[in-house]
């Protein structure tokens, strides 16, 4: 997995430098040019999203076992720079969320479950995303011959999600233990197949709560469409306005994409290029949608590499607390 996402990455950057050579690095760079340093509030704009995201993920936890708001938000800005700004295909921020609220006392089950449940939330709400995208794009277009298709899409998009919903309640971690037992039988594993009964059960308990996860949907659906008013400003900034109406088209279609290529780190290359080929839809030129995708670039790098540095601080701190513990021969 690790080679498929480093040579994904590769492909992806190649691709944008590829996009920006094709229209001309000083014609790019122009238009972001008109904006200048105000295009640091995108980044000041984006921690709306961001909250969002994190409320979402903290109305799952049951409230006597619930971490404090904060610390979610800290928590899922590493978590989201990790999947961005590294060739992790969208797993490695997630296991890291998990690590860092476990270190702060929350129990490892309940750290796991909520952000598998999450993780099923996140996929939920973006096909509500695309559905709406499909719409915008029909009344743009004047014409709906291809939104059966479309529908047809997002419906078995549906199914596969109701599929893994139901699967992760039906014993899947379990069957990987065992799997794994199997596959190394002289590994101690006993103790991973007692983990993945307690974290489906976990999961399990998560999931009854309904109105929980209904209301985490809802938050990562707002979440979602806040992302479009980045747009909007950043386009108003570099002196190429656009309507809200516009700018959700845009949003929504280009987040479909990067949902589909969920293996493409960073979604480089398809974001980039979702863009510019969205952008023409609604009147920008390729210069115009590929600076666009360049300030989200310098957007995602300005939030993401304190974030990263941050999540190694902490990791380095945790480490450094074992080898000083009084059990520690070393210490």
């Amino acid at each position: 997995m690790r080679k498929l996402s480093l040579a994904l990455l590769i492909i992806g950057v190649t691709l944008v430098i590829g996009l920006v050579a094709w229209r001309g690095f000083g014609a790019v760079t122009d238009v972001m040019a008109i904006a200048g340093w105000r295009l640091l509030w995108m980044a000041a704009y984006y921690m709306s999203s961001l909250i969002m995201t994190a409320l979402a993920w903290w109305c799952l936890f049951p409230p006597s076992e619930r971490p404090s708001l904060p610390l979610v938000v800290f928590v899922q800005w590493i978590g989201q720079s990790i999947n961005t700004l590294l060739p992790a295909a969208q797993i490695g921020g997630e296991v890291a969320k998990a690590r860092l609220i476990i270190h702060k006392g929350i129990s490892t089950t309940l750290a796991a479950a909520s952000v598998v449940v999450h993780t099923t939330v996140r996929s939920a709400a973006q096909i509500l995303i695309a559905l709406l995208g499909i719409a915008l794009l029909a009344r743009q277009a004047g014409g709906d011959n291809w939104i059966p298709a479309l529908l047809t899409v997002s419906a078995v998009l549906g199914v596969l999600i109701y599929i893994f919903y139901r699967v992760q309640q039906a014993g899947l971690f379990q069957f990987i233990s065992r799997v794994a037992k199997r596959l190394a039988p002289g590994l101690p594993l006993d103790r991973w197949i007692g983990g993945a009964e307690a974290l489906e059960a976990g999961i399990r308990d998560l999931y009854r709560r309904v109105w929980a996860v209904a209301i985490s949907c809802a938050l990562r659906v707002v979440a979602r469409l806040l992302i479009a008013g980045e747009v909007w400003l950043a386009l108003y900034l570099m002196g190429h306005p656009i309507t809200l109406f516009e700018a959700l088209l845009l949003e929504t279609l280009n987040q479909t994409m990067r949902a589909a290529a969920f293996l493409v780190p960073g979604s480089y290359g398809v974001q980039d290029g979702g863009y510019v080929l969205v952008g023409l839809l609604i009147g920008l030129t390729p210069e115009v949608g590929l600076a666009l995708a360049l300030a989200i670039r310098a957007r995602e790098l300005i939030l993401g590499v304190p974030a990263l540095l941050a999540w190694e601080f902490v990791e380095g701190r945790v480490l450094l607390r074992g080898k000083r513990s009084p059990g520690d021969p070393n210490g």
